[in-house]
């Protein structure tokens, strides 16, 4: 006759559909542990099965092994003997009845059931918390902020940076046309402020590039100054100051999420960097569940708006999603991009899989067979693909689709 295998919060319960309890193991030995019962059940969720739970179903010279998860199913069978034959529940009655027994048995260690409720409410309270310690402690946690973070800073220092030049540009406009790059611009200012200090001598100890300095004391000739008071000057220098110091920890933050990335995704950025590979794993919740995608969805991840317009008659599907801010997509003819693309998801779904499940890196061999692909793609396809004639029948459907779809919205 078979016999079931019951887990609880106390323990494991080998049960008889006729005898009741045969076998039992308690979590701690001979009264329940709160400690050793949060290991074991963290143990059998993760698919391992216990060391007590292990020797009880050998020496009971069990047959036949009912369990009523499926967790514990795969988890039992990889460990008994060929002979022994794990099978899953599928009568509800049964587990009710064979449950029954194991509430007796639960009852009788405790001595009532208050005694086991508070036991029960101590091991979940303690469960929950050992999970919320492990989600804490992966390490694509710590990618997904700072990559969030990461581009907060940079709205920040570029919303600063365009209301300074709009600011001291009342006073020196010309300045901002000839000077393209944010932070020298700031600089300038901190160090310089007033127009007439930007002489040849002051720009040659702060720039290294002599056309850029003809063109600002250039720029200055032309410049037609209003009146500033040092006040209004100080007020644009503690700003330059605050956006300064933002690009500093913008950059101090993108050192950081390198070394995670490095750490914990070294393939996924091998092939499309750290902040690319950074938000692909922000966007699908984790390392774990980018892993667990096939390379279809990653190659569209981040364009879920475009789908579910084309899925309503509005548009084409989308090609790609974040995966587009790779140079070798946006920079290629449109033509190419989503062969491209698709070449890309698939060597990033199988460096997500290697990342989180084995962590050896192969992101040099990925890397150089997505570059023979490119290759192959460039070669294949030079031109655009000739279009052909639509039949005026294909043309009106495709018209009253459209239609269709703007009554929708």
């Amino acid at each position: 006759m078979s016999q079931w295998l019951i887990v609880a919060f106390p323990g494991a319960f080998l049960v008889n559909e006729e005898k009741g309890v045969v076998a039992k193991t308690i979590f701690g030995g001979d009264q329940p542990d709160v400690n050793k019962a949060v290991e074991a059940l963290l143990q059998i969720e993760e698919g391992k099965v216990p060391k007590e739970i292990l020797e009880m179903l050998e020496k009971s010279n069990v047959k036949e092994l009912v369990v009523d998860s499926e967790v514990i199913l795969s988890a039992v069978s990889a460990l008994l003997s060929e002979d022994v034959k794990v099978i899953l529940n599928d009568d509800p009655e049964k587990l009710y009845k064979i449950r029954e027994f194991v509430s007796l048995e639960i009852e009788r260690i405790f001595g009532s059931r208050e005694a086991y409720s508070a036991f029960a409410s101590r091991v979940g309270i303690s469960l929950t918390q050992a999970k919320i310690m492990e989600e804490g402690e992966k390490r694509d946690q710590m990618i997904i902020k700072a990559v969030t973070i990461q581009e907060d800073l940079t709205k920040m220092f570029n919303i600063l940076v365009s209301h300074i030049r709009e600011w001291y540009g009342f006073y020196f406009h010309e300045l901002g046309k000839v000077v393209e790059d944010h932070e020298l611009y700031l600089k300038l200012i901190l160090e310089l402020g007033r127009i007439e200090n930007f002489t040849e001598d002051n720009l040659n100890g702060l720039i290294n590039d002599k056309k850029l300095i003809k063109g600002i004391l250039e720029a200055k000739e032309k410049a037609v100054p209003i009146k500033i008071t040092e006040e209004d000057l100080e007020r644009i220098k503690a700003i330059c100051r605050l956006a300064l110091k933002i690009e500093e920890e913008r950059r101090n933050i993108m050192k950081y999420l390198d070394d995670l990335m490095s750490e914990a995704a070294p393939n996924i950025k091998s092939l499309v960097g750290p902040v690319i590979g950074a938000k692909l794993i922000r966007k699908a919740g984790g390392l774990e569940q980018l892993a667990k995608m096939p390379a279809s969805t990653i190659q569209i991840l981040g364009a879920e708006k475009a789908l579910f317009r084309s899925l309503h008659g509005r548009g084409t599907p989308p090609k790609h999603g974040i995966i587009f801010q790779d140079p070798r997509i946006f920079k290629s003819p449109r033509w190419q991009r989503g062969k491209i693309a698709r070449a890309l998801a698939s060597k990033l779904a199988i460096a997500a899989r290697v990342d989180y499940f084995t962590g050896e890196y192969i992101g040099d061999e990925l890397l150089a067979s997505l570059e023979r692909r490119i290759k192959e793609i460039k070669a294949k396809y030079p031109k655009p693909p000739v279009k052909k004639p639509v039949p005026k029948a294909e043309k009106r459907k495709k018209r009253r689709k459209e239609r269709k779809g703007k009554r929708r919205r």
